[in-house]
């Protein structure tokens, strides 16, 4: 994807709402920046929907204005990202058995929670470097950055229970005034101005049992999302199918109930 083509990909609508809870929560009724956007509510309410990327960037980058808040994307992704911020592939991932599998779910899907994403994982003695960042020649703006670096961080700490720290962590654009916060929600200095945005997650943690793992779960949406990354259809059809399988799957009682796993 190059060019406009690039910018005309799209994106999951979970982290829309997601910026969206937490501007809200920040006392900012977000209706006039969804307006002009031109996300309408019936594209937010959307379980399984998507929006252009160009407009979810726009909208990261008005919310964060609007708030005032300097640490925007890595506040959201410490207090209001979960499971349901990145779709089916969220879900998928927080049913994996180790945090390292979870990894591994996640950059496989990669496509289906962001058309322009380019996410990759090596492993070594460090641990798990996660590297993340769109396709050229585009450039994610900061807060968009930080919140997705951030949320391996926030969410490998609430899936494992275990408060780690990042090794390390980095993000292309230039350093803030303050990076306190970056320190204090990573749990490590981030160097600014690097080659790509990453995050090193510590080796420790890597094969810890996830509190809500499930394998048949993950197994049955491993299967579904394969079909829909082998062909790279990521059109709310096909995602609304997934979740309504998934939801016959827990009536069967063979896994917890989604609601919780968005948790």
């Amino acid at each position: 994807i190059e060019g406009a083509r690039a910018l005309d990909a799209r994106a999951a609508t979970g982290l829309v709402r997601t910026l969206v809870g937490a501007a809200r929560a920040a006392g900012i009724d977000a209706d006039a920046e969804l307006s002009a956007v031109g996300i309408s509510h019936e594209e937010l309410a959307s379980v399984d929907g998507y929006v252009a990327y160009r407009r979810l960037m726009t909208l990261t980058d008005a919310l964060a204005e609007r708030t005032g808040d300097a640490a925007f994307g890595l506040h959201t992704a410490e207090r209001f990202v979960d499971a349901s911020s990145f779709g089916v592939v969220g879900f998928a991932a927080r049913s994996s058995t180790t945090l390292r599998e979870a990894i591994d779910r996640t950059v496989r899907y990669a496509p289906l929670m962001n058309e322009n994403t380019q996410l990759s994982v090596t492993y070594d003695d460090d641990g798990a470097r996660v590297v993340d960042g769109p396709m050229p020649p585009l450039v994610w703006p900061s807060q968009y950055a930080e919140l997705a670096i951030a949320s391996f961080v926030t969410l490998g700490r609430a899936w494992t229970g275990v408060p780690f720290a990042a090794r390390a962590a980095g993000f292309r654009h230039p350093a803030p005034p303050d990076a306190g916060e970056h320190a204090r929600v990573l749990g490590c200095r981030p160097s600014f101005g690097a080659r790509e945005n990453f995050v090193v997650l510590p080796r420790e943690v890597l094969d810890i049992e996830l509190r809500h793992g499930d394998r048949l779960l993950g197994e049955f949406l491993d299967a579904r999302l394969d079909e829909l990354a082998r062909s790279l259809v990521v059109a709310p059809g096909p995602l609304k199918e997934t979740r309504d399988a998934v939801r016959a799957l827990l009536r069967e009682g063979r896994a917890p109930p989604v609601a919780a796993t968005a948790k």
